[in-house]
């Protein structure tokens, strides 16, 4: 894989975002929600799937400029609808308007509805985080996953994300699926070329399968820990489509099918000013020790190191930061096509 400077990502992204319409603040605001995705070790959730936004743009299924609507306000909570905007810029601006009121009034809630495809949600839980706040973030998606005791696409694999704060040691950012893996990763595996464990999808008929190919041909993949993934899934349903009046289960759709469609997902975004509660010094050192003695207990057999939520994402971007993100080559290519039908230089 050709590795890119996280700036030179930062530009291109910023680049192509404006010629396709957005504006500049609002494309350099993307960008570095794409960027730091990838820097962090998502791949599947971050530069990735710029080329797949760039067409959905193009073809009318993600509004380069949303006329975005405030529908309800109070000091500690807001109804946003998204107008069908990108959903990574809708999505960071609740959270940073989240925050805010919670600096206000201790806590902060926005939620969204006609928003689109938002990327990887432990991004926004470490947007609150780094803003000295506890940060809560969820979607609904495209019903692809069985609930338990099921074999058909019932539910959205609805991603959830918590975060808060330490002082030495990095946030502890918890960013989960509510299925065993996510369609982001059984496409990796397609791109790698290999098979993906069995337990993780079915095929469209219902059958146990390790063939990623089959799995993404209208399969299904299963719920995480069995009825605790079901249950999370159907609740962060009710909390993001349903709370926000917006669609929800098979009414959401699929940033892969029709471009010219919106995916019409739902978010939700908490935040909570810790120093409302607690001095944020002493949250800090606690979370600190905490994970100090957690580190301390005694790995099982076969295990090298104890590892903490966020703790290998954070490692993962100190590394990219100094030799840069790796791309594959198809994402190079499909990179390198958007920014030459676009008239942007590039170096590749």
């Amino acid at each position: 894989m050709l590795r890119l400077d996280a700036s030179f990502l930062q530009r291109l992204s910023k680049d192509i975002l404006t010629k396709l319409g957005m504006r500049e603040e609002d494309a350099r605001d993307a960008a570095e929600v794409f960027v730091r995705t990838s820097l962090r070790g998502t791949d599947s959730h971050g530069i990735r799937l710029l080329p797949t936004y760039a067409r959905r743009i193009e073809e009318g299924g993600i509004k380069a400029k949303p006329e975005v609507k405030i529908l309800k306000e109070s000091d500690s909570a807001a109804l946003w609808d998204g107008d069908h905007g990108l959903g990574q810029l809708l999505s960071r601006r609740a959270m940073e308007e989240a925050i805010g009121k919670s600096k206000r009034v201790g806590i902060g809630l926005v939620t969204i509805r006609h928003g689109n495809h938002f990327g990887a949600a432990g991004y926004y839980a470490l947007l609150a985080a780094e803003a000295d706040c506890a940060g809560l973030a969820t979607s609904n998606t495209i019903a692809a996953m069985a609930i338990y005791g099921g074999k058909e696409r019932a539910v959205g694999n609805n991603p959830l994300a918590l975060g808060v704060p330490a002082g030495k040691h990095p946030p502890l950012i918890l960013d989960m699926a509510t299925s065993v893996v996510s369609w982001g990763q059984v496409r990796n595996y397609l791109l790698a070329g290999k098979n993906i464990p069995v337990g993780w999808a079915l095929s469209k008929t219902g059958e146990p399968t390790d063939n990623p190919e089959v799995a993404l041909d209208r399969g299904v993949v299963l719920p995480s820990g069995g009825p605790k993934g079901s249950g999370m899934a159907i609740l962060i349903d009710c909390l993001s489509g349903i709370l926000s009046g917006g669609a929800s289960r098979k009414e959401v759709g699929s940033i892969f099918a029709d471009f010219s469609q919106p995916e019409d997902s739902s978010q939700t975004f908490l935040a909570i000013n810790i120093d409302f509660f607690v001095p944020i010094d002493e949250f800090k050192a606690r979370v600190d020790k905490l994970a100090e003695e957690l580190k301390r207990t005694t790995p099982a057999e076969g295990v090298k190191e104890i590892r903490l939520p966020g703790e290998r994402r954070a490692e993962e971007e100190k590394l990219r930061r100094r030799l840069g993100i790796p791309l594959d080559p198809e994402t190079i290519t499909a990179l390198k096509e958007w920014a030459e039908k676009l008239g942007i230089g590039t170096p590749f």
